[in-house]
């Protein structure tokens, strides 16, 4: 019965008019014929006036179906742009940071780590003292990223016992150029600096003092001054070392560098 059905309708759905003439001629005729029910002559009826509604409730369908996706994808656009608006989408792991509430109470913790996918209640985070909780997605923002803790402690003490940071110290070294010999196009290539994304762990010295956290500056202990450098590559800083201080300062009490 089911497979009858869906051949009438896909018939119905390609000729409506052919497939209601074929079935009032070989099915209908004689079925009413032979029966005599009145009953069945109207479901006969019933049957042909459904073949000629096929194409009209098909493309009811499709229509409604076009104006749902429509709808769903200006919702989509909807919430992609308020996610942009409130910082851009949270993933797992991500550090977020928490806001008030409207109410004006101030968050227990404002830190905090993205569990997962944001739900109906908000989005689960796992504050910094462990605890989960559920937070209102417009009450999260996503936290900046952290500076390198190594490389801002030290600059941070560098620069608190009085020594000028690696932009004023650079600053300085354009303020007086030093004059270079112009190397070969080949020689300038092969000592070219590498391009590190963070300090080399492996690296040591021992005029090392702080280390710049966005790769730019290594702090010079021998000279108490910033060498620039660029791309964290700490190469610059030795070549400072061997040109500026091939043997200790007179005060040094350190350990002497084995060039």
């Amino acid at each position: 019965k089911a497979d009858g059905l869906e051949l009438i309708a896909a018939a119905a759905l390609l000729d409506p008019s052919a497939t209601a003439n074929l079935i009032a001629t070989h099915v209908n005729y004689k079925v009413v014929s032979r029966s005599g029910s009145k009953e069945v002559a109207q479901a006969a009826q019933a049957l042909l006036e459904a073949v000629a509604d096929v194409p009209r409730r098909v493309e009811a369908f499709l229509t409604a179906m076009a104006r749902e996706r429509a709808d769903a994808r200006d919702e989509e656009d909807e919430r992609a742009a308020a996610e942009e608006d409130l910082g851009g989408p949270l993933s797992a792991g991500d550090e977020v940071l928490i806001l008030p509430a409207e109410d004006g109470d101030e968050p227990e913790e404002s830190l905090g780590t993205v569990l997962g996918l944001a739900g109906v209640e908000g989005v689960p985070v796992k504050l910094e003292s462990g605890r989960r909780t559920v937070v209102p997605r417009a009450r999260l923002r996503k936290a900046p990223p952290r500076k390198d803790p190594v490389g801002a402690a030290a600059e941070g003490e560098a620069t608190a016992a009085g020594y000028p940071g690696p932009e004023a110290q650079a600053t300085a070294n354009v303020e007086a150029p030093t004059l270079l010999a112009k190397q070969p196009e080949g020689q300038a290539a092969k000592n070219a600096d590498p391009v590190r994304l963070q300090w080399d762990s492996s690296f040591s010295h021992p005029y090392v003092g702080a280390m710049s956290g966005t790769g730019d500056g290594v702090f010079c202990r021998a000279c108490k001054s910033w060498v620039a450098t660029r791309h964290f590559a700490h190469e610059a800083f030795l070549r400072h070392a061997r040109a500026a201080h091939p043997r200790p300062p007179q005060d040094w009490k350190g350990p002497v560098p084995d060039f």
